[in-house]
């Protein structure tokens, strides 16, 4: 950093007000800062400052400093990553100009109580991005939260209890993360609210019951992360309208049934994980039409029935998973058409004859599963052009 002038203005990561001469903003990010903030630190006595950003350095797990409290000008505050640690102080609660509030990834007892928490979300009428991943709050999320909000991350905060359908009522949210959490219960009908959604994260957690109709009504998202929780029923149909989604996750649930047709609708795809569920009946027709996808997960299923030709339109794709199942028949000769291809796992299921040689266009794979299968014939040549490989079954 230089500091050849004495007029603290033309310093890096410093910038005034250019009438006022008030120092407005201070970005020591990554910075290489260690040590404990001292409550009577100089910084807390800029009470100009609109933005503070020291993320990305290491504070020797000490807390935050009550002092932040007289920073009551402040409009963006970031101290991720820096190894804060302790009890967030409740004086962060007077800052109620943030617009931006930014305390994630600090150290494992970094925590927050559940007053400073619901003021944060509730009262802070300015805030429209908050992220929190990992702080320790332990707490129910707050029935009503500022209309205001467009990103919020709680991921891994260990928050607990029910969605209400009051949650769901922020008309200008965008952004939504809460996953690794403990919340349970169903996903409220009011979900559909969420109209200017682009990602939302609920993995990893307990949710029960289907997933409601009104899921459809995010027409704007590109991520939906519904993952790793106890959802069950069948996929509704209105999935099929989130025509602009790019990333699909609705793995390790206990959905049943057929995957419902209208998620052929869904072109734009990159990434869809359907996989260790208790799917049925055959692969549709449909998965012949997602020609973007990169990856697509549907093993640890009860698919039957034979593959189809059509997957061999899925030329982008880079990971392929149909292991575990129950699929009969020939592998199709189609399959030879997915050269990008880097992981394939048909194993574990009831395919018979011949290995089809045109496996041996698939040059840039590196793991292929054809193990605990019923094939016959030889293992033909078409080995020797996987110089690729790392893993093979």
């Amino acid at each position: 950093m230089g500091y050849s002038s004495r007029d603290c203005c033309s310093w890096d990561g410093v910038k005034c007000d250019m009438l006022t001469g008030h120092v407005i903003g201070l970005d020591l990010s990554c910075s290489k800062l260690s040590g404990i903030i001292h409550p009577n630190n100089s910084l807390f006595q800029i009470h100009h400052l609109r933005r503070l950003n020291l993320a990305g350095n290491n504070f020797s797990s000490s807390s935050i400093p009550s002092g932040i409290g007289h920073l009551r000008n402040l409009r963006h505050l970031n101290l991720s990553e820096s190894y804060f640690g302790g009890k967030i102080p409740t004086e962060i609660s007077y800052l109620s100009k943030l617009v931006s509030l930014d305390l994630s990834l600090n150290g494992d007892e970094f925590q927050l109580d559940q007053k400073t928490f619901e003021t944060l979300l509730r009262n802070f009428t300015n805030l429209k991005v908050v992220s929190l991943s990992h702080v320790n709050i332990s707490s129910p999320i707050p029935m009503n939260v500022s209309s205001s909000l467009r990103y919020v991350n709680l991921e891994g905060t260990n928050l607990q209890g029910v969605l209400t359908e009051s949650f769901f009522l922020l008309p200008n949210l965008e952004r939504l993360k809460l996953g690794y959490n403990h919340f349970t219960g169903q996903i409220p009908n009011s979900i559909g609210n969420l109209t200017q959604i682009r990602e939302l994260d609920l993995g990893y957690n307990y949710f029960t019951g289907q997933i409601p109709n009104s899921i459809g009504n995010l027409t704007q998202i590109r991520e939906l992360y519904l993952g790793s929780n106890h959802f069950t029923g069948h996929i509704p149909n209105s999935i099929g309208n989130l025509t602009q989604i790019r990333e699909l996750y609705l793995g390790s649930n206990h959905f049943t049934g057929q995957i419902p047709n209208s998620i052929g609708n869904l072109t734009q795809i990159r990434e869809l994980d359907l996989g260790d569920n208790y799917f049925t009946a055959q692969i549709p027709n449909f998965i012949g039409n997602l020609t973007q996808i990169r990856e697509l997960d549907l093993g640890a299923n009860h698919f039957t029935g034979q593959i189809l030709n059509s997957i061999g339109n899925l030329t982008q794709i880079r990971e392929l998973d149909l292991g575990a199942n129950h699929f009969t028949g020939q592998i199709p000769n189609s399959i030879g058409n997915l050269t990008q291809i880097r992981e394939l796992d048909l194993g574990f299921n009831h395919f018979t004859g011949q290995i089809p040689n045109s496996i041996g266009n698939l040059t840039q794979i590196r793991e292929l599963d054809l193990g605990a299968n019923h094939f016959t014939g030889q293992i033909s040549n078409f080995i020797g052009n996987l110089t690729q490989i790392r893993e093979l079954d």
